[in-house]
């Protein structure tokens, strides 16, 4: 896509995502190196991804004008199923998208908000963008909604139907850690996974990760290519460009983990998975 300068570590796509494991994650998101798209790229971007169906609920509320960071999303299991969830980074007043669903829908399901950090907004922008579009997303669910620092987080993904799955987290302050190879397949063509997780040792109270499953129909090389850590801010529009680009058809689902803080706590960051020392 036009209008957007790629940082150096795209120049060797695919080469680094078996070594960068076995580095420790740092605790920050490093400062981006890329510019900021211009509004015409964003614009070329969002035309090039398949178009909206906006007579399914997902797709209405993808194409409702909400605040920045914010994103309306309609739970489909769990118990919460048929509310809408909404995140945002802070109270938004959501009056005027309950009345529009009221009208196109003839129902009024309660809404659950969540607040997120506002690290985390390009994770926002990055979900409402593919959301409510044409491939269908996977399903997305955790064993547990909460955990202490320096816990295990385990859930299962269903519905990938052969895909290529990126699991990824973001963290408060926006770094993202990939999750994918803790993926293990099931009898029943789910995955479940588990991964530890701590919190910095300045970050205090309840943190929250926002986890994210992404199919799409081929990996994608710019995730490959990232550094473990890298922020959101930059990462995430380089792979909505590649998924644009390529006509990929790609679909997500996310949720919320609250980590709390331990008494005691280890690295910041996601726990290393010790199969992986156990190469070197």
């Amino acid at each position: 896509m036009p209008g957007r300068r790629w940082p150096r570590w795209l120049s060797g796509a695919g080469r680094c995502s078996g070594s960068r494991r076995k580095r420790p994650a740092p605790p920050d998101a490093p400062p981006a190196t890329a510019t900021d798209p211009q509004p015409d790229s964003r614009a070329a971007t969002l035309a090039a991804l398949p178009a909206r169906d906006i007579e399914t609920r997902d797709g209405f509320l993808a194409s409702q004008p909400l605040p920045d960071c914010s994103v309306a999303r309609r739970f489909s299991s769990g118990p919460n199923a048929g509310k809408i969830g909404v995140l945002a980074d802070g109270p938004r007043d959501l009056s005027t998208l309950q009345s529009a669903y009221a009208m196109a829908f003839s129902s009024s399901p309660a809404i659950v908000a969540t607040e997120i950090r506002t690290a985390q907004c390009p994770a926002l922008d990055f979900i409402a963008d593919l959301s409510g579009r044409a491939a269908e997303p996977p399903a997305l669910s955790l064993d547990g909604a909460t955990t202490a620092s320096g816990g295990n987080v385990s859930g299962r993904i269903r519905d990938l139907r052969g895909r290529s799955l990126w699991l990824f987290v973001v963290s408060p302050k926006g770094a993202i850690y990939d999750l994918s190879s803790t993926a293990q397949p099931q009898a029943d063509s789910s995955f479940t996974f588990d991964f530890g997780i701590s919190l910095a040792a300045d970050e205090n109270g309840p943190q929250p990760q926002l986890i994210v499953a992404l199919a799409s129909a081929t990996p994608l090389a710019t995730v490959a290519a990232a550094p473990s850590a890298t922020g959101a801010d930059l990462l995430l529009p380089l792979v909505l460009d590649e998924i644009a680009s390529n006509g990929t058809q790609a679909a997500l689902d996310i949720a919320i983990l609250t980590v709390t803080p331990a008494e005691e706590s280890t690295m910041p960051g996601i726990a290393p998975d010790p199969a992986e020392d156990e190469d070197e």
